[in-house]
């Protein structure tokens, strides 16, 4: 690292020959050079101001100012208004902020002392006190770079103004970006036009193509292009891809949007204060809106123009459609869609974080867990409790309406579903322990944890039990690796509560045995689904030119394939 290296003013002769190469500099004394590699070739048309040290691994062409002030921060210390653009959960920005911790500053606001000592501890030996650029840096054709700190291996190609940032190891900024106030951390790539201001961009993330982004966090694998954000908390997997589309004062995890999509939080009283919670894995399908405060359950799919500050948060995987200005949910729908099972698999195969992931976020990709099953066990609960209603065929909760053969439906897939996830859980670990109790859980942007391990970590962050910030990450990353005997004493826990009794091995047996075939029914039922996409309909358009209808067929396989046969 710089900090190691041993420096040296320049001699007269490197001086000379500086000077030879159109460098200028009003006081050469003031200006330093690693001792070991450095050279002068390469060195030209410079002017030099100010207190300085020059390396030798880094290649700096056509820029237009590279300037360090008294008053830089490097981004560190920016408070981002997210979720609440009036500022009521800002989010510490720092090199070490994580998904994770993150989502306790932004969500725990009720524990304010957590909350500030977690601050305090981000920012200890944090700050830089001079603006640095690492060895392996590429810096050509950018126009001006202020305060801005450059970790190893970074690239920066055309920017157009960075102010009071920090560009981590091996992240890329591109051609024309304006960045103002931010961190981009390891592995990060910001390009094409792409202008933020109070934002963070995580491991793996892509913000590009004239994006722009105010008071927002993008965390690893997130890929946002064209569209706009603005105070938005962007966890894991956050994709949006179109000029049209903006998101605005929420929560997203795992999410889609659809082209078109849009989000109010003004209602013109108090500001801008509503915010929504689009829980892991939702979709907003093509002109989509939603009028915040708002809530969807995990892998729900919005459809249509929803005014009513709907909250099927104990419905998930539902469909949440407009029918003539109404909102109406069909609970569970989206559990037998081929799109659940495309989605499952494609998120592991489209991990870009750097190889050293150590200390950055935790992401748990499970479909089956804890997490979702308590939120299928309110699901079944407040199914059963409204059908029981025999003389009511449509149902109004929190603001949505429910068909009575829709959610006779959606109960059967929950119960089906339930199963899977106590199998899943069940075969986790080894082991008969019992949770005490039967804990919530849960999902710290994209990390599954019990609820009541997060409390005791901000019990002990507010009593200076923690050394640093370091030992914060490491306590959640330790949660993430006892996620398997969690998930199995959940699952234990569930099990007795049904049986009125302590489950014996084959009680065990039989749960886990019964949970694989209702996965395989719904693995089935989603198959089926995807068959839908190979029905004649969808080949119009296909074999244009096509004599007859087997010469169709043969060009639409030949595009879409056979295995959505």
């Amino acid at each position: 690292m710089i900090a190691t290296k041993i420096y040296r003013l320049l001699a007269d002769d490197e001086i000379a020959r500086l000077e030879a190469q159109g460098c200028r500099c009003n006081d050469w004394a003031a200006v330093e050079v690693v001792a070991e590699g450095f050279t002068t070739r390469g060195i030209s048309n410079v002017r030099f101001c100010g207190e300085l040290r020059l390396g030798a691994d880094v290649c700096i062409e056509d820029v237009g100012r590279i300037i360090s002030t008294d008053g830089g921060t490097f981004g560190i210390g920016v408070r981002a208004a997210v979720l609440n653009e009036n500022s009521g959960r800002k989010v510490f920005l720092h090199e070490r902020l994580t998904a994770q911790t993150a989502y306790i500053m932004c969500m725990y606001r009720h524990r304010p002392r957590a909350i500030e000592t977690l601050e305090r501890m981000a920012v200890e030996g944090a700050v830089h006190q001079k603006m640095t650029i690492g060895d392996g840096v590429r810096v050509t054709g950018c126009g001006t770079l202020r305060d801005v700190q450059i970790g190893e291996g970074a690239v920066l190609d055309g920017v157009a103004e960075l102010a009071n940032g920090t560009v981590g190891c091996g992240a890329r900024v591109g051609v024309s970006v304006v960045a103002r106030d931010f961190i981009f951390a390891s592995g990060a790539s910001v390009c094409d036009g792409a202008q933020l201001t109070r934002c963070f961009v995580g491991d793996g993330a892509r913000i590009e193509s004239a994006f722009t982004a105010v008071d927002s966090l993008f965390f690893a694998n997130s890929h946002c292009a064209n569209g706009e954000a603005a105070s938005v908390f962007a966890g894991p997997y956050t994709v949006s891809h179109h000029r049209s589309t903006l998101l605005i004062a929420g929560y997203f995890l795992f999410f889609n949007a659809g082209s078109n999509s849009n989000q109010s939080n003004h209602h013109f009283r108090t500001g801008p204060v509503h915010q929504g919670i689009h829980e892991r894995g939702v979709k907003f399908g093509s002109g989509a809106y939603i009028m915040l405060p708002a809530r969807e359950g995990a892998f729900s799919v919005v459809v249509g123009s929803h005014r009513s500050h709907h909250d099927t948060a104990d419905f998930p995987y539902s469909y949440l459609i407009e029918e003539e200005g109404d909102s109406y949910l069909v609970p569970g729908a989206n559990l037998i869609s081929h799109g659940m099972m495309r989605d499952m698999a494609k998120w592991p195969q489209r991990d870009r974080r750097s190889t050293d992931r150590e200390g950055g976020d935790i992401i748990n990709f499970r479909e089956w867990t804890p997490c979702i099953g308590q939120k299928l066990r309110r699901a079944i609960a407040r199914s059963e409790k409204m059908l029981a209603r025999e003389d009511v065929q449509m149902f109004n909760y929190e603001r949505v309406r429910i068909r009575r053969s829709m959610l006779r439906r959606g109960l059967g897939l929950y119960r089906q579903a339930l199963d899977a996830v106590i199998a899943a859980a069940l075969a986790e670990s080894s082991g008969d322990a019992l949770a005490e109790s039967d804990p919530e859980w849960a999902d710290l942007a994209g990390m599954f944890a019990p609820r009541c391990e997060i409390e005791r970590l901000l019990d002990e962050i507010e009593k200076g039990e923690l050394a640093n910030f370091e030992a914060v990450i490491a306590r959640l990353h330790l949660f993430d690796s006892e996620y398997a005997v969690n998930a199995r004493a959940w699952a234990l826990a569930v099990l007795a509560g049904k049986l009125g009794r302590r489950p014996t091995a084959d009680d065990i047996a039989h749960a886990i045995e019964a949970g694989h075939a209702a996965r395989a029914a719904i693995d089935a039922a989603r198959t089926s689904n995807a068959r839908q996409d190979a029905d004649p309909m969808m080949a119009v358009g296909y074999g244009i030119d096509a004599a007859s209808p087997a010469e169709r067929s043969a060009d639409f396989l030949a595009v879409r394939g056979v295995e959505i046969l």
